[in-house]
């Protein structure tokens, strides 16, 4: 079962919020970074204005704030929710004012972008106001897929577009049905609350990006999620709809509980250890170091001949030496040949990394390279 763990970490002097998965052996599997102190826009919900709308380009600049602009394709304008409609005829018009989400940051020099049509996710749906339609992943048993359609034939009322999630699949329907409406709670205090907010305002807030990226794992597969902040502890419990008073003993003294339990297999703890840190615990400096370093990717061609001598392939090395020889630098020197020797170098065996030190000859007595893995992924 897998493991998923909270904990900050200084890199290159900025400490950052990491969110990683872990599986049984400690091996990373995915990470996510967050900057501490970085606000982040995305996934907020926003009263913006129509500041220029370009027919040509099929697309509108809408402000969030005074500062801030963001790029509004028309083709989302699917059921625009408008707090100030000023135009009859056009779809959209400068000075007008609606409700808009942020789906990308700002990169480099483009403007973040917005989308008219809003949705909530939670760990088992996905509740919508642009497209009014319900949908199951595919993702789930054929089985499971027909029972979800036909529980929201039965119970959907068409306000909202609603989609069931893979996480759903080992769920209840009370589970599932209970979330939906809560969502769909959320969204009428959204609708009623922009009534009453002046333009800019921010009606939603998007949770931390640890919580969304729990929402995102299969449950089924998660054993424990582990933090050493008592805040975030805090976060995920009551994510899990753990009340406040679970967190504390009883008695004449009340103490603060380090573990709770979210359903039958999934385990919340709180790491306490002075000795050694959560992070040093499951390497996760080490880990980011070998995830970010750089590498450099071989391509595997089939064998041409018996005795290997036309296993030729361009690899990276090419840019440098001229030549087609993989092996590279680094083995025509252990072979006593000079640097960029392809042809020494292709008699190098067996291959290796001439950076890392990484094994690359899936075949001992041959030249052919494999790929080199990447042991995580690694989102910020």
């Amino acid at each position: 079962m897998n493991r998923y763990v909270i904990t900050r970490e200084q890199i290159n002097g900025q400490e950052y919020q990491v969110s990683a998965l872990y599986d049984e052996a400690k091996h990373m599997v995915e990470v996510s970074l967050a900057k501490e102190g970085c606000a982040s826009l995305l996934g907020n919900i926003y009263i913006g204005r129509v500041e220029h709308v370009l027919g040509n380009l099929n697309a509108a600049f809408v402000k969030i704030s005074p500062e801030q602009r963001c790029y509004l394709s028309l083709d989302d304008l699917k059921a625009p929710v408008f707090t100030r409609k000023l135009s009859k005829k056009k779809a959209l018009a400068e000075g007008e004012e609606l409700l808009v989400q942020v789906t990308r940051e700002a990169i480099k020099t483009k403007e973040p972008a917005v989308t008219a049509d809003l949705s909530l996710s939670g760990t088992y749906a996905v509740v919508s106001t642009g497209n009014k339609k319900c949908g199951v992943s595919a993702k789930l048993p054929k089985e499971r897929r027909k029972h979800f359609t036909e529980l929201l034939g039965q119970t959907a009322d068409g306000r909202y577009g609603i989609v069931v999630r893979t996480n759903a699949g080992n769920a209840s329907d009370e589970a599932v049905l209970a979330e939906i409406a809560d969502l769909q709670r959320q969204c009428d205090g959204l609708l009623a609350a922009a009534k009453h907010k002046d333009c800019f305002g921010l009606l939603y807030e998007k949770p931390p990006l640890f919580l969304r990226e729990l929402d995102n794992l299969r449950t089924d597969s998660l054993e424990q999620i582990v933090t050493d902040d008592r805040q975030v502890f805090e976060q995920v419990c009551a994510h899990y709809h753990i009340p406040q008073e679970a967190l504390v003993t009883k008695g004449c003294v009340p103490a603060p509980v380090d573990t709770a339990a979210a359903g039958e297999q999934l385990q919340i703890r709180f790491y306490r250890d002075d000795a050694v840190s959560l992070s040093t615990l499951y390497s996760v400096k080490s880990h980011l170091k070998d995830a970010l370093r750089e590498r450099v990717w071989f391509r595997r061609l089939s064998d041409h001949s018996a005795d290997g001598g036309s296993d030729r392939h361009r690899c990276e090395h090419r840019k440098k030496c001229g030549k087609t020889g993989c092996a590279g630098a680094f083995s025509a020197r252990k072979q006593g040949g000079r640097r960029g020797d392809c042809k020494t170098a292709a008699s190098a065996q067996p291959l290796w990394h001439h950076h890392r030190g990484f094994y690359q000859s899936d075949r001992p007595e041959r030249t052919g390279c494999a790929f080199v893995p990447v042991p995580c992924s690694v989102k910020a």
